[in-house]
């Protein structure tokens, strides 16, 4: 593919990169060969030259291969971004399932949301119905009551306040 930009034309690579900016195919003609300006083209023609020019073989594997970079770079950020979001929605989930240390209760809101936002990142969020959601955060509470009783366990603290406090 790299042979192709040799081959092409200024014209063409210039129509090209006004592409990949964002500009139709129109404008991008109209920027490649100003000729069609100068000569006072009609706007049906100059879309037919740019549809015709947008259809070469050569025209289009050099826009892939510049667009590669590009797209590349796009992904590679989004993926930062779904992973540093992960990161987030793990503290916030560590801290509120950290009891208070003046009420000894729990953020659980907090840390349901948390659940739901990584599950909702990573597309495991599946909207069968309202009954798996549910089962799920049963089972988060579950868990949530067995690690404060333990927690409780080993500090020696009143048991009967939890169940009252998370139920």
């Amino acid at each position: 593919m790299k042979d192709n930009k040799m081959i092409l034309t200024p014209q063409r690579e210039l129509f090209i990169d006004n592409i990949i900016k964002g500009k139709s195919q129109r404008e991008s003609y109209k920027t490649a060969y100003p000729i069609c300006i100068r000569n006072k083209w009609k706007e049906n023609a100059i879309d037919t030259q740019a549809s015709i020019l947008m259809a070469n073989r050569k025209v289009i594997e050099r826009l892939e291969e510049k667009r590669k970079p590009i797209v590349e770079k796009i992904a590679e950020k989004i993926r930062y971004s779904i992973e540093d979001s992960y990161k987030e929605c793990d503290l916030i989930y560590n801290l509120a399932i950290i009891p208070n240390p003046k009420t000894g209760s729990l953020d659980l809101p907090s840390a349901l949301r948390a659940i739901d936002l990584k599950q909702k990142l990573f597309g495991l969020q599946i909207n069968k119905s309202t009954i798996d959601v549910n089962v799920s955060i049963h089972n988060q509470l579950q868990s949530f009551k067995s690690r404060l009783e333990t927690a409780r366990l080993l500090n020696n603290d009143d048991n009967e306040t939890i169940e009252g406090e998370i139920d």
